[in-house]
């Protein structure tokens, strides 16, 4: 996941370690925490959506979204909210799967 510098825009690769900005020096530590957690929560709730357990998959994919987002969250919160028969979710979910990476907001 790329992380952009809330200083100065630059694109910062997030496979490497390092947690400064390579242009500016700003500390992106809790951003890459941020989408650390966000990736653990979602790897939670697929594990929980192949056991059908919904309510507990779409907490954790919620909880992904609203840290990070990103359609794949969008994806397993959909998916569990209609294993859930939550109809009132399903419209709202399908919208945020169907945005690309370049609509939705990165780190």
């Amino acid at each position: 996941m790329a992380i952009t510098c809330p200083a100065c825009g630059k694109v910062n690769n997030a496979t490497v370690a390092t947690t400064v900005c390579s242009r500016c020096g700003c500390d992106l530590a809790l951003l890459r925490r941020m989408a650390h957690t966000s990736d653990y929560s979602l790897s939670e709730a697929v594990a929980w959506l192949r056991e059908g357990e919904w309510e507990r998959a779409f907490w954790l994919a919620k909880q992904s979204w609203e840290l990070c987002h990103r359609p794949p969250s969008a994806r397993v919160a959909f998916l569990a909210a209609a294993g859930l028969g939550a109809a009132d979710q399903l419209l709202r979910w399908r919208r945020r799967a169907l945005l690309d990476d370049e609509e939705t907001n990165r780190f």
